[in-house]
């Protein structure tokens, strides 16, 4: 995998110990070798691999689980909702083409949001070690382990 990078800094994951580069920080022509000493990550690695290791998808034990064809009408439920019945009253006044184009930058954004919640919700899980979290659970989460001045209002989040 080293063989392919041409970059003379750069330290693959594979060789996490001292290495010599004769390139490095020396002026062509030059043939002075610099020693590169780096940090042994082997605990920072298996620290990594128990965090990547618990996969929350697999200890979920879901009695039922929803199909694609349900999972779409739950997206469709919770983008439009009630909000459809506006619909006709927000044409009239925008028009067809600047209606049409502000529907799709607003099911954008929405889907974009709901795709944020659930890869927060999943990297959650794992750092929790949890199969699932729900709304409420996911917002807790989310401030007691976001950044410090946010943490005082975990309690209040649910």
């Amino acid at each position: 995998m080293s063989a392919q990078h041409t970059n003379p800094v750069f330290v693959s994951d594979e060789s996490c110990t001292e290495r010599s580069l004769s390139t490095l920080n020396s002026p062509p022509g030059n043939s002075v070798k610099k020693d590169v000493f780096t940090i042994d990550l082997k605990e920072t690695n298996k620290a990594k691999e128990a965090y990547d290791s618990y996969d929350p998808y697999l200890h979920r034990k879901v009695e039922r689980p929803t199909t694609n064809s349900e999972t779409l009408l739950h997206l469709l439920k919770g983008c439009l909702g009630t909000g459809i019945l506006a619909m006709p009253k927000a044409f009239s006044h925008s028009g067809y083409l600047f209606g049409s184009i502000g529907t799709i930058c607003i099911g954008i954004v929405c889907v974009y949001c709901i795709h944020l919640l659930i890869t927060a919700e999943y990297e959650l899980c794992k750092r929790r070690k949890t199969p699932s979290l729900t709304y409420p659970a996911t917002a807790e989460a989310a401030f007691s382990e976001g950044p410090p001045f946010l943490r005082k209002f975990a309690p209040y989040s649910v």
